[in-house]
Protein backbone atom coordinates (compact mmCIF):
# COMPACT_ATOMS: atom_id res chain seq x y z
CA UNK A 1 0.00 0.00 0.00
CA UNK A 2 1.33 3.41 -0.98
CA UNK A 3 0.63 6.59 0.97
CA UNK A 4 1.47 10.23 0.37
CA UNK A 5 0.62 13.37 2.31
CA UNK A 6 0.95 16.98 1.21
CA UNK A 7 0.58 19.79 3.73
CA UNK A 8 0.52 23.46 2.82
CA UNK A 9 -0.35 26.31 5.14
CA UNK A 10 1.15 29.30 3.36
CA UNK A 11 3.11 28.26 0.32
CA UNK A 12 1.50 26.64 -2.67
CA UNK A 13 2.49 23.04 -3.35
CA UNK A 14 1.95 22.05 -6.96
CA UNK A 15 2.08 18.70 -8.71
CA UNK A 16 2.48 19.30 -12.43
CA UNK A 17 1.25 16.65 -14.81
CA UNK A 18 3.18 16.81 -18.06
CA UNK A 19 2.21 13.55 -19.76
CA UNK A 20 -1.37 13.60 -20.96
CA UNK A 21 -2.57 12.37 -24.32
CA UNK A 22 -5.25 10.30 -25.96
CA UNK A 23 -7.95 10.46 -23.29
CA UNK A 24 -10.42 12.25 -25.58
CA UNK A 25 -10.63 9.21 -27.82
CA UNK A 26 -12.17 6.95 -25.18
CA UNK A 27 -15.83 6.12 -24.86
CA UNK A 28 -16.00 8.15 -21.67
CA UNK A 29 -15.79 11.35 -23.73
CA UNK A 30 -18.91 10.66 -25.74
CA UNK A 31 -22.29 12.23 -25.02
CA UNK A 32 -21.47 14.15 -21.87
CA UNK A 33 -23.37 17.36 -21.15
CA UNK A 34 -22.48 20.11 -18.68
CA UNK A 35 -23.87 19.31 -15.26
CA UNK A 36 -23.05 18.63 -11.63
CA UNK A 37 -24.63 16.19 -9.23
CA UNK A 38 -24.26 14.16 -6.08
CA UNK A 39 -25.83 11.13 -4.49
CA UNK A 40 -26.74 10.11 -0.95
CA UNK A 41 -28.18 6.72 -1.91
CA UNK A 42 -26.56 3.79 -3.69
CA UNK A 43 -29.80 2.53 -5.21
CA UNK A 44 -31.53 5.74 -6.34
CA UNK A 45 -29.98 8.35 -8.59
CA UNK A 46 -30.08 11.57 -6.59
CA UNK A 47 -28.22 13.91 -8.91
CA UNK A 48 -29.52 16.96 -7.13
CA UNK A 49 -27.63 19.82 -8.68
CA UNK A 50 -26.96 20.70 -12.27
CA UNK A 51 -27.19 22.71 -15.40
CA UNK A 52 -30.09 20.50 -16.50
CA UNK A 53 -32.49 22.53 -14.31
CA UNK A 54 -32.53 20.03 -11.48
CA UNK A 55 -33.07 21.09 -7.87
CA UNK A 56 -30.42 23.44 -6.50
CA UNK A 57 -31.25 23.14 -2.80
CA UNK A 58 -31.51 20.06 -0.56
CA UNK A 59 -31.34 19.45 3.16
CA UNK A 60 -27.55 19.05 2.99
CA UNK A 61 -26.45 21.90 0.76
CA UNK A 62 -27.00 24.26 -2.12
CA UNK A 63 -25.61 24.54 -5.63
CA UNK A 64 -25.17 27.90 -7.35
CA UNK A 65 -24.97 27.33 -11.12
CA UNK A 66 -23.74 30.90 -11.67
CA UNK A 67 -20.56 30.30 -9.66
CA UNK A 68 -20.42 26.53 -9.96
CA UNK A 69 -20.27 26.25 -6.16
CA UNK A 70 -21.66 23.32 -4.17
CA UNK A 71 -21.88 24.51 -0.55
CA UNK A 72 -22.57 22.06 2.24
CA UNK A 73 -24.81 23.20 5.09
CA UNK A 74 -24.23 20.30 7.50
CA UNK A 75 -22.02 17.27 8.06
CA UNK A 76 -22.89 14.96 5.17
CA UNK A 77 -22.38 11.32 4.20
CA UNK A 78 -22.53 10.64 0.47
CA UNK A 79 -22.73 7.25 -1.23
CA UNK A 80 -21.57 6.28 -4.72
CA UNK A 81 -24.53 5.57 -6.99
CA UNK A 82 -24.69 3.39 -10.10
CA UNK A 83 -26.71 6.03 -11.94
CA UNK A 84 -25.81 4.67 -15.35
CA UNK A 85 -23.64 1.55 -15.47
CA UNK A 86 -20.30 2.18 -17.14
CA UNK A 87 -20.80 5.93 -17.43
CA UNK A 88 -21.04 7.58 -14.02
CA UNK A 89 -18.34 5.60 -12.24
CA UNK A 90 -20.27 4.74 -9.09
CA UNK A 91 -19.59 8.30 -7.99
CA UNK A 92 -21.09 10.30 -5.15
CA UNK A 93 -20.01 13.67 -6.63
CA UNK A 94 -19.65 14.19 -10.36
CA UNK A 95 -19.02 17.22 -12.56
CA UNK A 96 -18.79 17.03 -16.33
CA UNK A 97 -17.20 18.98 -19.14
CA UNK A 98 -17.15 22.78 -18.97
CA UNK A 99 -18.91 23.01 -15.61
CA UNK A 100 -16.16 24.03 -13.19
CA UNK A 101 -16.95 22.87 -9.68
CA UNK A 102 -16.14 24.42 -6.30
CA UNK A 103 -16.85 22.16 -3.33
CA UNK A 104 -17.23 24.53 -0.38
CA UNK A 105 -17.05 22.47 2.79
CA UNK A 106 -18.04 25.56 4.82
CA UNK A 107 -16.61 24.16 8.05
CA UNK A 108 -18.37 20.78 7.79
CA UNK A 109 -17.14 17.20 7.51
CA UNK A 110 -18.14 15.43 4.30
CA UNK A 111 -17.54 11.73 3.69
CA UNK A 112 -17.90 9.77 0.47
CA UNK A 113 -18.37 5.99 0.42
CA UNK A 114 -17.91 4.57 -3.08
CA UNK A 115 -17.18 0.99 -2.03
CA UNK A 116 -20.53 -0.70 -2.57
CA UNK A 117 -20.44 -1.09 -6.36
CA UNK A 118 -18.21 -2.77 -8.92
CA UNK A 119 -17.75 -1.55 -12.48
CA UNK A 120 -15.00 -0.87 -15.01
CA UNK A 121 -14.62 2.67 -13.62
CA UNK A 122 -15.10 3.55 -9.96
CA UNK A 123 -14.43 7.00 -8.50
CA UNK A 124 -15.88 8.48 -5.33
CA UNK A 125 -15.56 11.90 -6.96
CA UNK A 126 -15.38 12.14 -10.76
CA UNK A 127 -14.34 15.41 -12.42
CA UNK A 128 -14.43 15.27 -16.23
CA UNK A 129 -12.64 18.27 -17.74
CA UNK A 130 -12.85 21.77 -16.28
CA UNK A 131 -11.53 22.52 -12.81
CA UNK A 132 -12.23 21.24 -9.32
CA UNK A 133 -11.62 23.45 -6.27
CA UNK A 134 -12.06 22.05 -2.76
CA UNK A 135 -12.45 24.92 -0.31
CA UNK A 136 -12.17 24.81 3.47
CA UNK A 137 -12.38 25.00 6.31
CA UNK A 138 -13.70 21.49 6.81
CA UNK A 139 -12.79 17.96 5.81
CA UNK A 140 -13.50 15.76 2.80
CA UNK A 141 -12.81 12.04 3.18
CA UNK A 142 -13.32 9.82 0.14
CA UNK A 143 -13.10 6.01 0.14
CA UNK A 144 -13.51 3.99 -3.06
CA UNK A 145 -13.02 0.43 -4.32
CA UNK A 146 -14.33 -1.95 -6.96
CA UNK A 147 -13.10 -0.52 -10.25
CA UNK A 148 -11.71 -3.10 -12.65
CA UNK A 149 -10.22 -0.61 -15.16
CA UNK A 150 -9.90 2.79 -13.50
CA UNK A 151 -10.18 2.74 -9.74
CA UNK A 152 -9.55 5.78 -7.51
CA UNK A 153 -11.08 7.83 -4.72
CA UNK A 154 -10.91 10.94 -6.90
CA UNK A 155 -10.50 10.92 -10.68
CA UNK A 156 -9.62 14.18 -12.40
CA UNK A 157 -10.04 13.24 -16.05
CA UNK A 158 -9.48 14.93 -19.41
CA UNK A 159 -7.04 17.50 -18.07
CA UNK A 160 -9.04 18.43 -14.98
CA UNK A 161 -7.10 20.75 -12.66
CA UNK A 162 -7.52 20.17 -8.91
CA UNK A 163 -6.99 22.88 -6.29
CA UNK A 164 -7.23 22.78 -2.49
CA UNK A 165 -7.67 26.09 -0.66
CA UNK A 166 -8.99 27.65 2.54
CA UNK A 167 -7.56 25.07 4.93
CA UNK A 168 -9.51 22.11 3.50
CA UNK A 169 -8.36 18.70 4.74
CA UNK A 170 -8.76 16.14 1.96
CA UNK A 171 -8.20 12.41 2.49
CA UNK A 172 -8.40 9.96 -0.44
CA UNK A 173 -8.40 6.15 0.02
CA UNK A 174 -8.59 3.29 -2.45
CA UNK A 175 -6.82 0.26 -1.02
CA UNK A 176 -7.60 -2.20 -3.86
CA UNK A 177 -4.53 -3.74 -5.46
CA UNK A 178 -5.21 -1.61 -8.55
CA UNK A 179 -6.48 1.40 -6.59
CA UNK A 180 -5.19 4.97 -6.37
CA UNK A 181 -6.00 7.75 -3.95
CA UNK A 182 -5.92 10.25 -6.80
CA UNK A 183 -6.02 9.73 -10.57
CA UNK A 184 -4.77 13.03 -12.00
CA UNK A 185 -4.53 14.31 -15.56
CA UNK A 186 -4.04 18.01 -14.80
CA UNK A 187 -2.20 20.10 -12.23
CA UNK A 188 -2.83 19.46 -8.54
CA UNK A 189 -2.31 22.51 -6.29
CA UNK A 190 -2.49 22.47 -2.49
CA UNK A 191 -2.44 26.17 -1.70
CA UNK A 192 -3.71 26.08 1.88
CA UNK A 193 -4.76 22.77 3.41
CA UNK A 194 -3.78 19.12 3.37
CA UNK A 195 -4.03 16.31 0.86
CA UNK A 196 -3.51 12.72 2.02
CA UNK A 197 -3.65 9.97 -0.61
CA UNK A 198 -3.54 6.20 -0.08
CA UNK A 199 -3.77 3.56 -2.79
CA UNK A 200 -3.10 -0.14 -3.11
CA UNK A 201 -1.22 0.45 -6.36
CA UNK A 202 0.07 3.97 -5.65
CA UNK A 203 -1.01 7.10 -3.82
CA UNK A 204 -1.37 9.01 -7.11
CA UNK A 205 -1.58 8.10 -10.79
CA UNK A 206 -0.60 10.53 -13.55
Amino acid sequence: MKKSKIISSVLSVSIAVTAFAGFAATAKAAGYSDWVGYSTNDTVAEWNYGADNKDTTTTTGTYDPLTGTLTFTENTDLIGCDYDTGTYCGSAIIAQKNTDLVIDLAGYDVTVDATQLSDSWIAGIYRYGGNLTIKGPGSLTVTASGGTEKNAALIGYYGAAIRIIGGANVVLYDEDDNGYGLWASGNVDVENGTLEMTGGAAAIHF
